[in-house]
Order: structure tokens, then sequence, then C-alpha cells
């Protein structure tokens, strides 16, 4: 069995909260919050414009927190090791060393590597 220590980040107006797959979204405004399993665990969460990019184990998604809905998603086939986005572009690296640099403008096209 896995153990995944719960993150908390805040992304105004919103709160991440995850452990495993299972991301929520607490709406600062009302208190409210939404759960959902993304089936892929959850590794970071970076803000982008309204959206949130998702870095999972082996995807990536751009996700609506305002509605809860994954908006594109990018599969890879090896195991992400880490994310940034920068001048609105998202760069993962892997595990087996390659870097992708994804759109998110174009529902995470890839623009470079891959």
């Amino acid at each position: 069995m896995k153990y995944y220590e719960p993150v908390l980040k805040t992304l105004e107006p919103y709160i991440a909260l995850w452990a495993g797959s299972t991301l929520c979204v607490i709406d600062r405004a009302d208190g409210k919050m939404h759960c959902l399993d993304r089936g892929d665990e959850t590794h970071a969460i970076h803000s982008f414009e309204s959206l949130w990019i998702v870095e999972g184990e082996i995807n990536v998604d751009l996700f609506d927190p305002n509605n809860g809905k994954t908006l594109a998603t990018y599969y890879h086939n090896e195991v992400i090791t880490g994310s940034t986005v920068t001048d609105g572009l998202v760069q993962i690296r892997d595990f087996a060393g390659v870097e992708v640099t994804l759109d998110p403008r174009r529902s995470l096209q890839v623009v470079r590597g891959g």
C-alpha cells in the first residue's frame, strides 16, 4: 500500500489539497470543497492564468479549478520527476533525463523535446 502525505497549496482564489491520486479544490470565498480522483498520483500544481497545471506521476493535466474539469492531458511514457511553468510554457523532466516543453494554450501540445 502506498502512502502519500497530504500537500496544501494556495492558488488564489482557491486552495489545492492533494494526496496520491485525490485532488481537492477548496473555494476560499465560500469554503466549499470538491474532490476528485485523477487516476494518477499528483506531485505538483502550478497556476497558469485562471487554470492549474497538475503534474502527475506519468501525465500532466490542464485543469480548471472553477468547475473541477480536466481540459487537456499530456500522457508521458516515463515517470515525471519535476515540472516548471516559465514564460507561458510547461517544462517537464522525467526519470530518464528527457525534457519536454508543453504549450498550455494549445491543449498541452509538445513544442520541444519528447
